[in-house]
């Protein structure tokens, strides 16, 4: 043990020189000037790729040992955070929002820091050049700015309008002593989309779903009850997706769902039909058959990831850095 601490030791103490360039003959730092450090910047001996490789077996090595020996932490042969500053520079070369990766450099160790930097994150598609380590511009709903709508994959470049069920239906889902609307996406006589409200009266419950989601994805809407009309099939089909299906693979009947954005009035004549929805919101979640999360991050991963993946999504994703999520999940 003593042995493979001494060398697990050296071969930290070696890389970590020979990657900061202060070498320039003899054992690790032995005959460096300060005046060539103050003259000339460092001349790295090893490339970035070989120091993460040799971290990265040093690492599972150390791991290794502790696991098989059972060593104690004061036993040294901790595996140490070394090399994370090399795998948070591949994330942001990568596209990585600085704040995810001060995140995974601060809190994870370095071999969830390697494995999350082996694959291209979904949020990496986003723009992040104005974000810095204390938060994430791209996930920070600006109203001033504009609001963004979300629009699905399935059309490249769809602008279709606007659709949400309508008000007055709306208000009539808090008649009942706790109730609110729900609502079921169908298709009209001539094919159109229609929002259908469905009022939800605790003493006759019906099965639903609610989903929880964050403004920043493109899912809210400030100034109207409504979404794009290309939203409505995909949020129906997750719904009808949730519960269990008949011989033929297919919902006995659409499934009503709940989503704040459309079941919440916004207009200010129906302010106090807005404190009403949520005052009734902890109840809305609470009596819900299913709850899902419509999180970016999450959705963009493949069905046929692996756990880990799916983890480290779901770990990164908005949804989990909002406080009102504890009480939607």
């Amino acid at each position: 043990i003593d042995r493979l601490r001494s060398l697990l030791q050296n071969v930290l103490a070696w890389t970590t020189t020979l990657f900061d360039g202060s070498l320039s003959s003899g054992t690790p730092g032995e005959n460096a000037r300060p005046e060539d450090s103050n003259n000339a910047a460092p001349r790295r001996l090893i490339t970035a790729e070989f120091a993460t490789a040799v971290f990265a077996l040093r690492f599972s090595i150390a791991a290794a040992a502790k696991q098989i020996w059972r060593l104690p932490s004061s036993a040294g042969m901790d595996p140490g955070f070394h090399g994370r500053e090399l795998f948070c520079a591949r994330l942001l070369d990568n596209g990585w929002c600085p704040y995810d990766v001060r995140y995974l450099g601060t809190t994870v160790s370095m071999d969830a820091c390697y494995y999350v930097s082996s694959y291209y994150p979904a949020r990496a598609r986003r723009d992040h050049r104005a974000c810095d380590g204390s938060h994430c511009q791209r996930d920070v709903y600006n109203d001033s700015d504009g609001y963004r709508f979300r629009h699905t994959d399935d059309v490249e470049d769809c602008d279709c309008a606007l659709q949400g069920p309508d008000i007055e239906e709306l208000l009539k889902g808090f008649q009942a002593k706790d109730g609110f609307p729900l609502i079921v996406v169908k298709k009209s006589g001539e094919g159109a989309w229609e929002v259908v409200v469905v009022p939800f009266d605790p003493a006759e419950p019906v099965d639903y779903v609610a989903f929880s989601h964050v403004w920043a994805d493109g899912l809210g809407n400030p100034t109207n009850n409504t979404l794009p009309t290309c939203q409505y099939p995909q949020l129906q089909h997750m719904a009808n997706a949730a519960f269990a299906l008949d011989r033929d693979g297919n919902p006995s009947k659409p499934t009503p769902s709940w989503i704040d954005t459309l079941c919440i009035p916004v207009e200010k004549a129906f302010v106090e039909y807005r404190k009403l929805a949520i005052q009734r919101m902890r109840t809305t979640y609470q009596r819900a058959k299913k709850v899902l999360v419509l999180d970016q991050e999450v959705l963009s991963g493949s069905k046929d990831a692996r756990p880990r993946e799916r983890v480290v999504r779901i770990v990164l994703s908005t949804w989990m850095r909002r406080l009102w999520t504890f009480q939607e999940g």
